[in-house]
């Protein structure tokens, strides 16, 4: 009877996936990259060279700003803010890490003390924010 080949993945989607560090981490320990799925085969009565006890879901991606399940609502129309539409932003998920731009709709600037504003673009980073709530 052949070995059956299949790759264990994080139930969601915005989760990537690795070998867990042992516990407690030794010094120096080099964690594990992360990806999409982690290989593994079915042995012999059912035993797994991999097992999810020793695996991790480690948060990779946010949801698409506007759409998905953890998704917020769009900027109220007076805001006059437009999602800049990417290939990372159409996708359903956004890597942390990278920005999502939203443009000022034409003639209309950022609300600032310049005489004359000129910045009509706002960038804001998806990034993880470790701290007290």
């Amino acid at each position: 009877m052949p070995f059956l080949l299949f790759s264990w993945l994080c139930r969601d989607s915005r989760f990537y996936i690795r070998q867990a560090p042992p516990t407690p981490a030794p010094a120096g320990y080099i964690s594990a990259s992360v990806a999409a799925t982690f290989p593994a085969t079915c042995l012999w009565y059912q035993n797994y060279s991999q097992v999810p006890a020793n695996l991790q879901c480690l948060l990779h991606h946010c949801s698409s700003p506007e759409q998905g399940e953890s998704s917020y609502p769009a900027p109220a129309l007076e805001n006059k803010l437009e999602l800049v539409l990417s290939d990372e932003v159409n996708a359903s998920l956004v890597p942390l890490g990278s920005y999502l731009t939203y443009n000022c709709t034409p003639g209309t600037f950022i609300e600032s003390n310049e005489t004359d504003p000129s910045r009509n673009q706002v960038n804001i980073l998806i990034s993880l924010y470790y701290g007290q709530s």
